[in-house]
Order: C-alpha cells, then sequence, then structure tokens
C-alpha cells in the first residue's frame, strides 16, 4: 500500500508538472503574440504620426510656394512701375529676380518634401562648409528678425513704470470727478487753495 500512495504521488507529481509546463509554455506564446501585437500598434502610430508630420510639412511647403510666387508677383509689378517712372536702370535686375522667384515656386510646388529632404541632405554631405555657413547666417538672420519683431503683450505685463525709456511712451489721462475737476493727489480748484 505504501508502494502504491508513493506511485500515486509521483504520478500526481509528474501531472502537475507536465501541467506546469503547459502552462508555461501557454503564457510564453501569449507573451509573444501579445509582444508582436505590441510591436505592430507602435509601428502603426509611427507610420499615422510620419504620414500626419510629412501632410504637416507638405502643407507648410506649399504655403512657402505661394509666399515665393507672390513675391515674384511684386517685384515683377515693381519693376513695370520703376519702367513707367523711367527709370530702367535696375529694372533688369528685379526682373531676373522675379524669374528666379517663380522658379523656386514652381520647384516647390512640383518636388514633394521627401525628394527634398534628401536633396537637402546630399547638398549638406557634398558642400558641408557650404551648408553649414548657410545654416549660421539662416540663424542669425532668423535670430535678427525674432528679436525685431514686436513684444508688446510681453513688455506691458513686465512694465513697472520705471523704464524711463517706456514712460514717453505711455499717456497721462487722468480721471475726473462729478463736477468735471480732475483726481489727481495735490489737485485743488483755485478757489479752494488755501495758502
Amino acid at each position: 500500500m505504501a508502494t502504491e500512495t508513493r506511485q500515486t504521488g509521483q504520478n500526481e507529481a509528474q501531472e502537475f508538472r507536465s501541467k506546469a509546463r503547459g502552462a508555461a509554455h501557454d503564457a510564453e506564446q501569449k507573451a509573444s503574440e501579445t509582444a508582436e501585437k505590441a510591436k505592430q500598434k507602435v509601428n502603426e502610430v509611427g507610420h499615422e504620426a510620419a504620414r500626419m508630420a510629412e501632410l504637416k510639412m507638405e502643407g507648410r511647403k506649399n504655403r512657402v510656394a505661394e509666399g515665393v510666387h507672390t513675391v515674384g508677383e511684386a517685384l515683377r509689378l515693381g519693376a513695370q512701375e520703376l519702367r513707367q517712372r523711367g527709370q530702367t536702370d535696375d529694372t533688369e535686375y528685379v526682373d531676373r529676380l522675379a524669374s528666379q522667384a517663380d522658379r523656386v515656386s514652381e520647384l516647390l510646388q512640383q518636388r514633394d518634401t521627401r525628394t527634398m529632404a534628401r536633396d537637402v541632405e546630399d547638398f549638406a554631405r557634398h558642400n558641408q562648409a557650404l551648408f553649414l555657413g548657410g545654416a549660421l547666417a539662416l540663424g542669425v538672420m532668423g535670430a535678427r528678425f525674432l528679436k525685431s519683431s514686436p513684444q508688446h503683450d510681453q513688455q506691458d505685463s513686465r512694465d513697472d513704470g520705471r523704464d524711463p525709456r517706456r514712460l514717453r511712451e505711455r499717456t497721462f489721462e487722468p480721471e475726473f470727478d462729478a463736477v468735471g475737476r480732475p483726481e489727481a493727489p495735490g489737485y485743488a480748484p483755485p478757489q479752494e487753495r488755501t495758502i
């Protein structure tokens, strides 16, 4: 009977180990499937984000192309006005600039953002010094532009009334009482003054 009990215990232990191995294998498979699904989801989200970024860049590229075209039209109109005034010396250069602006506008409209990015990368690899110099020049011009742009809202919130440059810009408008006399400290109408 003891051997029978021992045999039954061993059989139960083997069965338990077999079930444990099966459960571990199932858990491993489910974890692998879950990881694969998560990886696919991350890839989908990444592709969607890339597509959205590309659409946004495409819209900006088109706005820039329209802006460059507008500059070309303005240059052409300026050259035309100079001709009408009889100032034809520089109109040839202005016409060339207008033509270049139109070419750049067409180029921007015809190319997709990926091709343009590849072209910029190739240019940067082959002409490193020129690319870095151009990037530096654009950075300096951008900083100058941002520095010169109006920041009235920020300045007004920091204004404490002690800056003499800002005092000239302010206008003083006194408040008046019911009779129409200014309400200012130290002010008293002439008939009420005491000496």
